[in-house]
């Protein structure tokens, strides 16, 4: 099974990402996809908040077409995310769970066949 780390030939501008591609830091409305992007199936994996400074962490998924450093094609029909500071899902714009931070694990299950995430 591979690895799964973050891509440092897929990410923002202004994101900067450790040796290992473990830990990424992302200013915001920038975002980093992951090393192996699927399209069927269903998935889960969990991101580790260590610190969200002065803004939010937001976790979520984007299609290939999304541009990492465009806050408006990160918040676009071709995004679907959780933004910690008001736990609300986006771009519904509903209350979707509890706020998160600096020390918070998100799980992100999504099922791809059913278009499903949660």
């Amino acid at each position: 099974m591979a690895i799964v780390t973050w891509d440092p030939n897929n990410k923002g501008s202004n994101v900067t990402l450790s040796s290992d591609y473990l830990t990424a830091t992302i200013p915001s409305f920038q975002g980093v996809r992951g090393s192996i992007g699927k399209s069927v199936g269903k998935w889960y994996w969990e991101v580790k908040v260590i610190s969200s400074g002065n803004s939010a962490t937001i976790v979520g998924i984007v299609n290939s077409s999304v541009n990492l450093s465009s806050s408006s094609d990160l918040i676009g029909s071709n995004a679907r995310m959780y933004y910690g500071r008001e736990g609300y899902r986006y771009p519904e714009g509903t209350s979707y769970g509890a706020t998160y931070g600096a020390g918070s694990i998100i799980s992100v299950l999504v099922d791809l066949d059913n278009g499903t995430l949660e």
